[in-house]
């Protein structure tokens, strides 16, 4: 969990040692026990429906070797959401996991902010691939960085870097020149002032601050003044590439309406039968085509169908509805795992919706870890309330 906690943004290889490792553990402990390790039912049930829609739809791929090795690649990205909620079993746990979260987030910032203002990128980075990988993992950081700083269990310091690092955050968002994150950065916030009314003046606070950090980096950069003017204009090619390309995933599930065409199959159809005559951009020897059509849903529709949507409704729609239920029976905190979980949560599949980020590899581990780590963060102060009750 240790290694987990670093890993989705500073070593991909590591996490997959870590993996490894994991798996491993509960082989062991199958070998020499004759049973299982004891893992909460209730998830296991809706993640083993999950998959078993998976293997419906990589049975009927039109390649089932690829579609398969997708699939077991999301069983592992999944592992660290049983682990968290298997094995955070105490306040301690828990706040070295998210500790390490908090540092190595820190360093991903660190690594933008040298990109944007030493090395001159145009868009920063960080420790991710793409600029819209890195925007993807501040959605999930700022949560969890105010969840930090409201949880008296954490040392002063660690509190307070919690919450004076937001402002390299959201400045890091800004650098990242990623327009959906940028909007979905403002859904996550009309959602907060949505379901906790009691924070709105808190938020209204933070917010102002925000939206000073925004107004300080528009005045000195005009790149991210033009990448914002973009975001009304439909004739921007990066725009109008995603339109065709949805257009293209509608015409691939209008074709495999049941099933889809097998996960990790969008780029070999669209690149080859489905592209749109009006697209510009194209897969050449030297330039690689699109493997994904930039947003979550068309990509469960096109690769899954009717088959993937539904499957896709019931894992996403039962962690929106367990993290929301946490929360509402969280009230008497001011800023609870529960709701931390659900924006996070939200920004992802607000992000999702003009990119796909649940089909990659480091985001999926990052938020896994996330929400497992914010699960078994209910259960401890539920426990502790429960036991200062009975000492009472």
């Amino acid at each position: 969990l240790l290694i987990f906690a670093v890993a989705p943004i500073l070593s991909t290889a590591a996490a997959s040692i870590a993996t490894g490792a994991a798996i491993l553990a509960f082989l062991i402990y199958f070998v020499c026990k004759k049973s299982f390790y004891p893992i909460e039912k209730e998830s296991l049930k809706v993640f083993a429906t999950y998959f078993l829609f998976q293997i419906f739809i990589a049975v009927l791929s039109s390649n089932p070797v690829i579609s398969f090795r997708e699939m077991f690649g999301e069983m592992h990205r999944c592992l660290p959401f049983f682990l968290a909620i298997t094995f955070i079993k105490n306040r301690d746990r828990l706040k070295n996991v998210l500790i390490l979260e908090l540092v190595a987030n820190l360093m991903n910032d660190a690594a933008g902010l040298y990109q944007y203002f030493y090395l001159e990128q145009w868009r920063a980075s960080g420790l991710s691939h793409s600029p819209t990988l890195f925007a993807s993992f501040i959605l999930m950081q700022l949560p969890l960085q105010i969840f930090i700083f409201n949880s008296d269990f954490f040392p002063k310091f660690w509190r307070r870097l919690a919450i004076v690092s937001t402002v390299p955050a959201v400045a890091c968002l800004i650098l990242s020149m990623t327009r959906g994150a940028w909007l979905a950065f403002v859904g996550m916030i009309l959602i907060f002032v949505t379901v906790e009314k009691k924070c709105r003046s808190y938020v209204l606070k933070y917010g102002t601050v925000a939206i000073l950090i925004f107004a300080v980096v528009v005045g000195n950069s005009q790149a991210v003044h033009d990448r914002i003017s973009t975001i009304t204009e439909s004739n921007v090619q990066s725009k109008s590439e995603r339109y065709l390309m949805w257009e293209s995933a509608l015409k691939i599930f209008e074709d495999y309406p049941l099933h889809g065409v097998g996960q990790n199959m969008f780029y070999e159809f669209y690149n080859q039968k489905y592209i749109s005559p009006e697209a510009k951009e194209r897969e050449t020897e030297f330039v690689p085509g699109h493997t994904h059509p930039h947003n979550n849903f068309f990509l469960v529709i096109s690769e899954g169908g009717i088959l993937g949507l539904i499957a896709f409704a019931w894992l996403y729609g039962y962690l929106l509805i367990r993290f929301y239920r946490q929360f509402k029976n969280e009230r008497e905190q001011n800023f609870s795992p529960g709701l931390a979980a659900f924006l996070i949560l939200s920004g992802l599949l607000l992000a999702g919706l003009t990119d796909t980020n649940i089909n990659q590899v480091s985001v999926m581990r990052e938020f896994w870890v996330l929400s497992g780590a914010m699960v078994a963060a209910d259960k401890i102060e539920t426990f502790a309330k429960k036991s200062s009750a009975d000492e009472v």
